[in-house]
């Protein structure tokens, strides 16, 4: 009888046994069927419930019942969820500045200015070159038309477990390198055009929940851009310029040292890139390419570290210092660009020599 019609009497007999003994096997329900003069095998119950009728399906739906009955409104609910979602992301929109992901800064000048790209430093590595950070520092700093881009990692910063066997090899307390961070922010505050992070100041989030970056970069003072996707346009005079930051890129490549920014420029949700940034890998160097008719710069920072296990583990023979910097024009799109910030303090002065004349 299992491909026999069930009549509505047999599925509201065969439902009400199941809601009533749900642990009862189909030999079971087909006795009690037959006691009610329903002729049912144990087979024929069994393809009644297989693919779309269960025992769990008939207790969710005698429990959803229940609900309703007691005036749970499912489109309503769902309204008011939409509406606290809304509700949570712009405040996290207003408050968090992970999600200002453009910001703009306006230099208002008739000179040419020049953007030196830091990161890494890795301050409380042992091997970390701190009297050239100085000098770089000063120098940037002592000069009019000249800022800093800071990206990640300026702090060591090894808290997470997987990785605390590297505090024996540190020079500076974790905190104390959270105080120097916060010293060179203030010190040179004048010259910053915008603050990053890298992973190793996520490394705390990752543990605390918290962001130390947050805590010591001051919002009202710096332009604070997190680290992967997002962007500054810069104008400077009447020039606009759009500056991609990234602490990592995907699509990195040995043997072409700057395909990830290519493919940057290529798949980015904002377009007209100028200059597309990358950090972390401590092989600093700079690429010039053509895109829609237009030059696009590509800069990879170097590091801070005389000596760099990280960046040999990669397959570099050995860390570079180089601190890409470009020259931005005022009164017409042009970009220059050098691999070290004393060569850009000589074409400023240069070209301001040149300008007296």
């Amino acid at each position: 009888m299992a491909g026999n019609l069930w009549s509505d009497e047999e599925v509201e007999f065969i439902k009400k046994l199941r809601e009533e003994h749900p642990d009862y096997t189909n030999n079971q329900l087909s006795d009690l069927m037959k006691c009610k003069g329903y002729n049912r095998s144990s087979e024929s119950i069994r393809h009644f419930f297989r693919g779309n009728i269960k025992k769990s399906k008939v207790i969710f739906e005698q429990n959803s019942r229940e609900k309703f009955e007691n005036g749970f409104d499912p489109e309503q609910y769902l309204q008011e969820l939409c509406k606290i979602q809304d509700e949570k992301f712009n405040v996290f929109r207003k408050h968090d500045n992970i999600f200002q992901k453009i910001s703009k800064i306006n230099i208002n000048t008739d000179k040419p200015i020049a953007i030196s790209f830091i990161s890494d430093v890795h301050l409380g590595n042992p091997f970390c070159d701190v009297a050239r950070l100085k000098k770089t520092l000063d120098a940037i700093h002592n000069e009019e038309n000249m800022y800093i881009a800071l990206g990640g990692d300026t702090i060591d910063n090894f808290i997470i477990q997987k990785l605390i066997s590297q505090t024996d090899k540190t020079d500076i307390a974790v905190y104390k390198q959270w105080m120097l961070f916060k010293y060179i922010l203030e010190e040179y505050q004048d010259s910053f055009l915008y603050v990053g992070l890298g992973n190793h100041e996520e490394f705390t989030k990752k543990m605390a929940l918290i962001s130390a970056q947050d805590i010591f970069v001051d919002k009202n003072k710096f332009i604070y851009t997190g680290s992967n996707g997002t962007y500054v346009f810069v104008t400077v005079g009447n020039e606009e310029y759009r500056i991609s930051i990234n602490h990592k890129l995907k699509y990195n490549s040995v043997l072409n040292r700057h395909h990830a920014h290519k493919r940057k420029y290529d798949l980015a949700s904002i377009g007209d890139l100028d200059i597309i940034t990358m950090e972390h890998l401590h092989e600093g160097g700079l690429e010039t390419f053509w895109r829609h008719g237009k030059k696009r710069l590509a800069l990879s920072c170097g590091t801070f570290k005389l000596f760099d296990e990280f960046g040999e583990s990669l397959g570099y023979d050995h860390a570079n210092n180089i601190i890409p910097t470009v020259i931005l024009y005022p009164d017409s799109h042009r970009m220059v660009a050098l691999e070290y910030y004393e060569d850009a303090i000589i074409y400023l002065k240069g070209l301001e020599h040149s300008v007296e004349k």
